[in-house]
């Protein structure tokens, strides 16, 4: 799945670079997860920061315990994912509009000349 998002994730970086450089960011988007690079510079993803993971049963627990997990694990993974897509759309408008300035910056500088 991990393979699939980043395939996903770069067609559409792409396509979003053509269609919209230029645009700045929607100001109402932020990241969801948590973005961070290791010592050798390798960049990490956790998502989970913005969605409550729950807490597993004890071994004993009755069956409404074990069917509330299933259900709160459920809604854990669809938040996740959500986290994850609402991230993609944030990057993506960021390097949109990251890539839209330095366009913008060196057709201005080729214009104005010496």
């Amino acid at each position: 799945m991990l393979g699939n998002l980043s395939r996903y994730a770069a067609c559409f970086i792409a396509g979003a670079v053509v269609v919209s450089a230029g645009h700045a960011a929607t100001p109402y988007l932020s990241a969801k997860g948590t973005f961070a690079t290791s010592f050798m510079e390798a960049l990490s993803y956790d998502p989970s920061k913005a969605c409550r993971k729950p807490y597993r049963p004890l071994s004993g627990a009755d069956k409404f315990a074990w069917d509330s997990y299933q259900r709160d694990g459920e809604q854990y993974l669809t938040c996740i994912k959500a986290a994850s897509v609402a991230d993609v759309d944030f990057a993506t408008a960021a390097i949109s509009e990251g890539y839209g300035k330095a366009v913008s910056d060196f057709l201005r500088e080729v214009k104005g000349g010496y």
